[in-house]
């Protein structure tokens, strides 16, 4: 393999992912994406309420209730418990902190429902 062909290091400063499109790894790809199909992730407000979910909740909160079996996971996403396109609020009453699997069981849920 030619080393132009070798996957480079993420683009995001002090990430340790390797680059692919764009330059990111595929976590932070996935925030690029997100941002683009809805444009108040990335903004000012979100980033200070995901601070606040998250320093509140460093846990996940496992959703449905008992999604990991006992295990202790660590939260990594802030979600609006009531999504702001149905309605929800940024109160912090409205967060919870999850782990990006239960995020996906959620959303996946939601979007069953037609939310």
């Amino acid at each position: 393999m030619s080393p132009a062909a070798l996957p480079r290091a993420c683009s995001v400063a002090g990430c340790p992912g390797r680059g692919g499109a764009g330059g990111r790894c595929a976590a932070h790809q996935r925030q690029v994406n997100r941002s683009r199909y809805n444009p108040v992730y990335g903004t000012a407000k979100h980033r200070r309420w995901r601070l606040m979910v998250l320093r509140r909740d460093p846990l996940c909160v496992g959703w449905p209730a008992g999604v990991h079996g006992g295990s202790v996971v660590g939260s990594n996403t802030a979600d609006h418990i009531i999504p702001l396109h149905a309605g929800g609020t940024w109160a912090l009453t409205n967060g919870q902190g999850l782990c990006e699997s239960c995020h996906g069981v959620k959303c996946n849920e939601e979007q069953a429902r037609g939310r």
